[in-house]
């Protein structure tokens, strides 16, 4: 059976570490271009991103990213994860901090039988505490 799954990163989120995570994500997208990118915002609505966007964000240590132009965009993270299991797509998780490291996310994505990047949500919860 053909593998039709497509490559997403997850990027942003409520935490304070967003700005760590977007500085990730554009690391991450010069590697693999054929991505999409989405942005998890603090209002928990989540926006697809052209990827060039991402990659000429200037400094994210310095200010909050925003995308001025998203190709698609849902209201909630809920929302984008049940277009993420209709769509097949595979999470690259470059997310930083709370709910995004603690396996909250990580459990909310096994449930929903999205692929993703990184430790499970057991794994995730035992070592957040560092």
């Amino acid at each position: 059976m053909e593998d039709t799954s497509s490559t997403a990163i997850l990027f942003g989120g409520p935490g304070s570490e967003r700005r760590v995570s977007v500085a990730t994500s554009k690391h991450v997208a010069q590697y693999v271009p054929s991505a999409s990118c989405l942005f998890w915002d603090t209002d928990d609505s989540v926006s697809e991103v052209p990827s060039q966007d991402l990659l000429d964000f200037p400094d994210p240590f310095l200010s909050d990213f925003a995308c001025a132009s998203p190709l698609r965009t849902w209201s909630s993270l809920d929302a984008m994860l049940e277009t993420a299991a209709t769509e097949r797509m595979v999470l690259f998780l470059g997310l930083h901090g709370d709910v995004s490291e603690n396996g909250e996310l990580q459990e909310r994505l096994e449930q929903g039988g999205i692929r993703f990047t990184g430790s499970g949500s057991v794994s995730s919860r035992l070592a957040f505490d560092k």
